[in-house]
């Protein structure tokens, strides 16, 4: 057996263990009602992009108004 002996962790190679970031398996809808779920998922997803699009659009808006005011009130200031 191939050993790689380390004073600090005396670990040998079979006891590694390879792991993966990303699933092995990609589940499949089958006549157990798995797509309903996966349906919920996806729907659930979209309507997260949408929410995150209008609050974007709204901060945006705001800061834009925001900062014409302040430019407006810099002017106003500039000229008296």
């Amino acid at each position: 057996m191939l050993a790689y002996q380390n004073p600090d962790f005396n670990v040998e190679v079979s006891e590694v263990v390879a792991t993966e970031g990303v699933a092995s398996t990609i589940p499949t809808p089958s006549s157990n009602g798995e797509l309903p779920i996966l349906l919920i998922q996806g729907g659930a997803a979209v309507a997260a992009v949408i929410v995150l699009t209008v609050y974007s659009t709204t901060i945006l808006g705001g800061i834009t108004k925001l900062i014409e005011s302040i430019t407006k009130l810099v002017k106003e200031a500039k000229e008296d």
